[in-house]
Parts: structure tokens; sequence; C-alpha cells
């Protein structure tokens, strides 16, 4: 069943090619979903404090800059109530355990995203 035609969607990666390709995997899954996405976690997060309001981060742990978990510890303060899901090439449980520490984040996800881990993601 597609998510509702208001569902919004960021995606926060450092890869373009990876922004990219979850854009296509989103859109096959619904095209009326609204997706942004950022290179730079920086950028999301002013995107959240002064424009966006996502059902839904797909997030990034290893990024320039601003990782994924500076990025939570500042979604966390900001009290943005978007539902978070850590999509990252890790297999490392400690990454795991960690993101099970905040609250915003609804699972970890392992790359690629696919439309079945979409589905998933958007009917928790």
């Amino acid at each position: 069943m597609p998510a509702k035609t208001e569902t919004t969607i960021m995606l926060v990666d450092d890869d373009k090619i990876t922004n990219f390709v979850n854009e296509r995997y989103i859109k096959k899954y619904d095209p009326n979903i609204k997706v942004s996405s950022f290179m730079i976690a920086r950028e999301a997060l002013h995107a959240l404090i002064n424009e966006e309001k996502p059902d839904v981060i797909f997030l990034d742990i290893n990024m320039p800059e601003m990782d994924g978990w500076e990025f939570l510890n500042e979604c966390t303060i900001l009290k943005i109530s978007s539902k978070v899901f850590m999509l990252s090439s890790s297999i490392d449980t400690s990454d795991i355990d960690r993101a099970k520490q905040y609250a915003l984040v609804s699972d970890f996800i392992s790359k690629p995203l696919s439309v079945e881990k979409l589905q998933t993601a958007l009917a928790n």
C-alpha cells in the first residue's frame, strides 16, 4: 500500500549517488512523496530549523564536518519530531546499539535502501 500523498522524506547522506538511488526507490514506491536530499548534514539541519518538517529522515552515520551522531544530538536539542532511520553501511553492533539510545531513531537500516525496506520503514 503506497504512503499517504502528504508524506515527506529527507535524505541526509554525503554520497550523491546514494541520495539519487534512494530518491528513485522512494519515487518508485510512491511518486507523490516529497523528497529532499542533502549531502551536508549541517545544511539539512538548517533546513529543519527554517523550513522543512519531514515525516521521515534517512540519515547516514559517516559524513564529513557533521556526522550522523552530531546531527542526532542537534535534532534532540531542537526537539525535531521527525522519525529518523539510520541508513548506514556500518555493520558495527556498537553503532546499532548507539542508535537505539536516541528516542528519535526508529530503526537502523543497512544500506542499500530498497523498496521493501522503505515500505517497512513507512509502515511503522
